[in-house]
């Protein structure tokens, strides 16, 4: 047969449609691997904001002999509170404890971070914190603000102990000394502020997968784990005498 009589001839429609229907399930399959390959991106991006932290904090208490900030004599009026101790110093929509949130300049580990106050921020800390709706200090008009928008830090210190405890005279780590900790390894010291999400809106997604968030404790390493227990089987040390 001649190349002249050979005929030639394309895709058929029913050809066309079955490698579109190919295609159409691939990308259907490979979307959410994807998305979570991204939002994995992200959390490592809020590990590494952590990690920083914790270094940053390392430094601090070489220059303050081991004092993990300050206690005061009320820490609902002039101690270090959850979030003052780094990120965005002023601006910030709330004059909580006595407007410590804008009045702290500069934050104590901002220093630290080479005027990096980026790090503070969580790039999956987006959409409505619903605890700013309950904030009688608020001062801005639009509530519908992440936690970042509302006190200019993603994350928060152990400053009084477990979110729900009272602010009592020996809780929390605020004003204590960390070489006394009896064990470091178990004590949260710094946390991604989703986690404590759960306490607020039950049903409400965290920031991150599998309603967890990264947990920088005393000893320096992190853990990515939902809102650490105060008792059960495996507590975790918010208290520590």
């Amino acid at each position: 047969m001649t190349a002249r009589n050979r005929k030639t001839h394309g895709f058929t429609l029913l050809e066309l449609l079955v490698v579109v229907s190919i295609i159409a399930l691939l990308i259907a399959i490979l979307l959410p691997a994807l998305s979570m390959v991204r939002r994995r991106a992200k959390g490592i991006g809020c590990m590494s904001n952590v990690r920083q932290i914790q270094t940053a904090f390392a430094a601090y208490l070489v220059d303050y002999d081991q004092r993990m900030f300050w206690r005061g004599d009320s820490i609902p009026n002039d101690g270090m509170e959850w979030h003052a101790f780094g990120g965005r110093e002023t601006g910030n929509p709330t004059n909580r404890q006595l407007d410590l949130i804008n009045r702290l300049t500069p934050r104590p580990l901002n220093p630290y971070m080479d005027g990096n106050t980026e790090v503070f921020r969580c790039t999956e800390d987006v959409g409505a914190w619903p605890e700013v709706d309950n904030d009688p200090g608020f001062t801005g008009t639009d509530t519908d603000i992440s936690h970042y928008e509302w006190v200019g830090n993603s994350y928060g210190f152990n400053a009084t102990g477990f979110p729900t405890s009272s602010p009592l005279p020996n809780i929390g780590l605020s004003g204590k000394r960390h070489e006394l900790l009896k064990d470091p390894s178990r004590t949260v010291l710094f946390l991604d502020a989703s986690v404590l999400k759960s306490l607020y809106v039950p049903t409400s997604e965290i920031w991150h997968l599998n309603d967890k968030g990264h947990v920088g404790l005393a000893d320096g390493h992190v853990e990515f784990l939902g809102l650490p227990p105060y008792d059960g089987p495996n507590p975790y040390l918010w208290n520590p005498s």
